[in-house]
């Protein structure tokens, strides 16, 4: 039973000695927006949960940004401020990610991949990764100024696609209540909606992959089922979204955030754009320090 579960007390404990070396006692996480829904839980849920028009923001708006996507996250750390300060919620719940995402890594090529193949090679090919996943400078990126759809959409993205293999091989009730369960767990990655079609391109790509890998139309049919039941469990953010590109959009390329910064990211994003970057895995953010 240990030997079953040791990599994942290697990756638990290497999580914790990150969280011990970061961690500052005393002091709040706020990373990139500076979203604390922990200062005023009733009034951030309120808020989520009419987020269609968003009168708090200048004189009113339609909603761009789909803070209704983070209602999941924010009452998950409603619960836990029961049993922790506030201050640590932030710290807690990013450090979480960071685990669920390396530990979602061994459990995909651990369990699905492959799960046929010689089992002391697929361990260390697993926990390789799985700590490459955890350690490299893209990683670092991520948490250094830590942004919560970021943050979800690193941890839960190996768990999604894993669930999304396994559920189409093997459609059982449980896994369908397992599928959708993560699956809304994981929404609070739409509140940048960009990141939810970049979810949704991944799993298309792979279910189509595996659908002519497989020549089984089947199984073609199981994925495009599953995609529409994460489109289902979106749907709530996704109506309002759809509204505002519809209706706004010309609002957020017209504000005076777009026009002083729109052209900077571009032109940063354009010098780190180059080969040797992306195989470095290097953001403009190394162009920032503090």
């Amino acid at each position: 039973m240990f030997k079953k579960y040791l990599p994942y007390i290697v990756l638990f404990l290497s999580v914790f000695v990150l969280f011990l070396t970061n961690y500052k006692p005393g002091t709040w996480l706020s990373g990139w927006d500076t979203l604390h829904p922990e200062f005023n839980f009733g009034l951030n849920i309120r808020r989520e949960l009419f987020a269609g028009w968003q009168e708090y923001q200048g004189l009113g708006s339609v909603g761009g940004l789909m803070i209704a996507a983070d209602l999941p996250r924010v009452l998950f750390l409603w619960v836990l401020s029961f049993v922790l300060p506030l201050s640590l919620l932030r710290y807690v719940f990013t450090f979480l990610m960071l685990f669920l995402g390396a530990s979602g890594v061994y459990y995909l090529l651990h369990k699905v991949i492959f799960k046929g193949e010689n089992y002391l090679a697929k361990r260390i090919i697993g926990i390789s990764s799985s700590l490459y996943y955890l350690l490299n400078i893209g990683t670092v990126q991520i948490f250094y100024v830590p942004f919560d759809p970021y943050v979800v959409f690193y941890g839960f993205l190996p768990w999604l696609i894993a669930l999304f293999l396994k559920t189409a091989e093997n459609p059982t009730k449980k896994n369908l209540l397992i599928f959708t369960l993560v699956n809304f767990c994981a929404v609070p990655q739409g509140y940048a909606p960009t990141i939810f079609v970049v979810y949704v391109a991944v799993l298309g790509l792979i279910g189509l992959i595996q659908t002519l890998k497989e020549k089984s139309l089947r199984i073609g049919k199981r994925f495009v089922y599953l995609l529409f039941l994460i489109f289902a469990i979106n749907s709530f953010w996704l109506f309002n979204f759809s509204y505002f590109v519809g209706t706004n959009v010309n609002s957020s390329v017209k504000s005076h955030m777009g026009f002083m910064s729109t052209q900077d990211i571009y032109l940063q994003n354009n010098k780190f754009g180059d080969i040797a970057n992306v195989v470095q895995l290097k953001s403009f953010l190394f162009n920032f320090t503090d």
